[in-house]
């Protein structure tokens, strides 16, 4: 979660993908992506 309110506070990608890449379970990875996504739709990222 720490890491989706740094993106919101920056708005630097690097941490969240970092981040994504380190997921290894696919549900959890495409969860995460789906609730970026969400993020960027809500504050226009």
């Amino acid at each position: 979660m720490q890491v989706l309110l740094n993106y919101i506070d920056t708005d630097n990608e690097y941490e969240i993908s970092q981040f994504l890449n380190s997921l290894e379970d696919e549900y959890l990875k495409e969860s995460w992506k789906f609730a970026t996504a969400k993020i960027k739709e809500i504050y226009k990222l």
